[in-house]
């Protein structure tokens, strides 16, 4: 029942859209819908269609064909700025266009301050046992 009120609290228009489409209310909670109804409409087997999934899922609109698209857009770019000056000059390379899940790579001339580097290394490293 915690984890259904956190739910609810942290997306209250998503929970409420998904019992709509099941026909129910959250004003309902209690009285002809039971804690166990909204736990298998919210948490059971959720589509990727409904509104929690996606609240909780932002980067779910990205498959197999736009990270293909990305990658050929990324190759596109540097072809064409490889015949640049810029290109034979090695300066000015394109950024490629972000992915869902992948936060850009900090490469700089300048070294990262120890509190950063610890949070990138944290974030690259698997913790051993």
């Amino acid at each position: 029942m915690i984890r259904l009120l956190a739910l609810w609290q942290e997306s209250p228009e998503a929970v409420e859209y998904d019992l709509i489409r099941h026909g129910e209310r959250w004003r309902n909670v209690g009285h002809s819908l039971s804690w166990r109804d909204v736990k298998v409409i919210l948490e059971m087997q959720q589509p990727s269609d409904s509104a929690l999934w996606m609240e909780q899922n932002p980067d779910h609109m990205w498959g197999l064909p736009e990270f293909l698209l990305a990658e050929v857009v990324d190759s596109l770019h540097m072809l064409w700025w490889s015949k640049t000056k810029d290109g034979h000059k090695n300066r000015n390379r394109p950024k490629p266009l972000e992915r869902p899940g992948r936060r850009p790579e900090r490469m700089g001339k300048k070294p990262l301050p120890l509190d950063e580097m610890a949070v990138w290394l944290a974030e690259r490293v698997p913790v051993s046992a």
